[in-house]
């Protein structure tokens, strides 16, 4: 799954196929923490791959400023030299769009965390009968409290 495989549809909840919902659940939630996973692993790996390229191109700096047409090196020149390599904004680049790729992916499980609550909810509705049909109120007369017997009203003239 890719974070471009993440679907509206999935978060959306049809309350009329509460088993479907519930069937399919699972499956969803697997695929968008495993997406998660993947995502932080290939961050993680990119930012490491970020670190050996920044400390190799400072070493390369090092030995050779003329080819970086650097005279005197000082720790701020070697810093700005290499933050405007182009392989380094590259770098800083593809770890930006992981990092949102990642958010993505983490927004896609949270969400789904939200379905399954929203789930549980009208699952807990459906069990009062909160959707049931509309029954006829009796007429206040018969309402009596238990225990309790009509009185005989004797009407006087």
């Amino acid at each position: 799954m890719q974070p471009t495989d993440i679907k509206p549809e999935h978060f959306a909840v049809d309350d009329q196929q509460l088993i479907e919902e519930w069937m399919r659940h699972p499956s969803r939630v697997y695929q968008y923490t495993s997406l998660t996973a993947d995502i932080q692993m290939q961050l993680d790996m990119a930012r490491r791959r970020d670190e050996v390229l920044r400390a190799d191109l400072s070493l390369t700096i090092r030995k050779h400023p003329e080819q970086f047409g650097l005279q005197k090196l000082t720790e701020g020149v070697i810093e700005a030299a290499v933050a405007v390599d182009e392989e380094v904004r590259a770098s800083a680049k593809k770890i930006i769009k992981l990092k949102n790729e990642l958010d993505l992916a983490k927004a896609a499980v949270s969400a789904l965390e939200a379905k399954k609550k929203a789930l549980e909810c009208i699952v807990q509705l459906h069990m009062t009968s909160y959707y049931a049909n509309p029954k006829t109120p009796k007429p206040h007369s018969d309402y009596r409290a238990p225990g309790i017997k009509p009185k005989n009203r004797e009407v006087s003239e």
